[in-house]
C-alpha cells in the first residue's frame, strides 16, 4: 500500500513540476518573441526609423527623436525640423556646437550605472513639458545606453508598449548592444505601474522615504516661514503708517 502511495506523490510531483516549467517557458516565449522575430524579420515599423546613421539619428514619433551628440553641422537639420528642445543626458553643455537661441537646451547628466526613479520621472516630465512647445531631440554621448534607457521608458510610460517590446528595441533597434548592461539592469527591475502612478501625483519618487521628498518638505516649510515673515513685517509697515504718521512721528 506504502508503495502505491510513494509513486502516486511521486508522479504528483512530476506532475505539478512539468505545469510549472510549461507556464514558465510559455512566460519567456511570449516576453521573447518580438526579440526573436527582429532578428529574424525587416526591422518593425514601430521601431523608431533611422535618419541620419552618422550619428545614431532616430525618429521615434512627430515630437521625439533620439540620437547620438550632434555636432554643429547638424543644427541646419534641427532647425528644419523644427526642433524645439534639445534635452542632453552628456556630462558636457550642448553650448559647444548648439548657439541657436530659439532651441532650448535642457541638461540633466545621467549615469545608467546608478539612475534611479528620480532620475527617470525628472527625465519623463522634461521630455513632456518640452514637447508642449515642439519637437524634441534627446542624446547622450553614443546614443545608445542612457538615451536607449529613457526611450524605452517613454515607449512603456506615455505609448503603453509592453516592457519586452521596449526592451527589444532598446537592445536591437540601434547597435552596440555591449552598452546596454546599465539601463537592461534598470528596465528589468523597473515598476512601470508606480513610475506612471508618481508621474500622474507629482511625487519625485516613487519610494514613500525618498530624499527628494524630504526635501521637498523642506523647502516648503522654508518657503511658508518666509511669507509668514514677510506678512508680518508688511502688517507692521501698514500699522505704523495707520497710527505713526497722522501723529507726526
Amino acid at each position: 500500500m506504502k508503495r502505491y502511495l510513494y509513486t502516486f506523490a511521486a508522479l504528483l510531483v512530476v506532475l505539478i513540476g512539468s505545469l510549472v516549467v510549461r507556464h514558465y517557458v510559455q512566460t519567456s516565449e511570449s516576453e521573447l518573441s518580438l526579440a526573436i522575430l527582429s532578428s529574424a524579420e525587416p526591422r518593425p515599423t514601430q521601431w523608431a526609423q533611422s535618419v541620419d546613421a552618422s550619428y545614431h539619428l532616430y525618429k521615434m514619433s512627430d515630437v521625439l527623436y533620439r540620437s547620438a551628440l550632434p555636432r554643429e553641422d547638424d543644427v541646419p537639420w534641427l532647425q528644419q525640423q523644427n526642433i524645439k528642445t534639445v534635452i542632453n543626458f552628456y556630462q558636457k553643455p550642448d553650448s559647444t556646437w548648439l548657439q541657436d537661441d530659439s532651441i532650448a537646451q535642457v541638461q540633466i547628466p545621467l549615469r545608467t550605472d546608478r539612475i534611479d526613479d528620480v532620475d527617470v520621472l525628472r527625465v519623463l516630465r522634461s521630455i513632456a513639458s518640452a514637447q508642449q512647445k515642439g519637437a524634441v531631440l534627446m542624446h547622450c554621448k553614443h546614443g545608445q545606453n542612457r538615451t536607449g534607457l529613457i526611450a524605452a521608458m517613454y515607449r512603456m510610460v506615455f505609448e503603453g508598449w509592453s516592457k519586452a517590446a521596449a526592451m527589444a528595441e532598446m537592445q536591437q533597434g540601434y547597435g552596440g548592444e555591449q552598452r546596454m548592461a546599465g539601463a537592461t539592469r534598470y528596465l528589468e527591475n523597473v515598476d512601470v505601474a508606480a513610475i506612471k502612478q508618481a508621474l500622474a501625483s507629482g511625487a519625485c519618487s516613487t519610494r514613500s522615504l525618498a530624499w527628494c521628498k524630504v526635501a521637498n518638505w523642506w523647502q516648503e516649510q522654508t518657503h511658508n516661514v518666509l511669507n509668514k515673515d514677510a506678512q508680518h513685517s508688511s502688517a507692521w509697515v501698514g500699522h505704523k503708517q495707520v497710527v505713526l504718521n497722522p501723529a507726526g512721528i
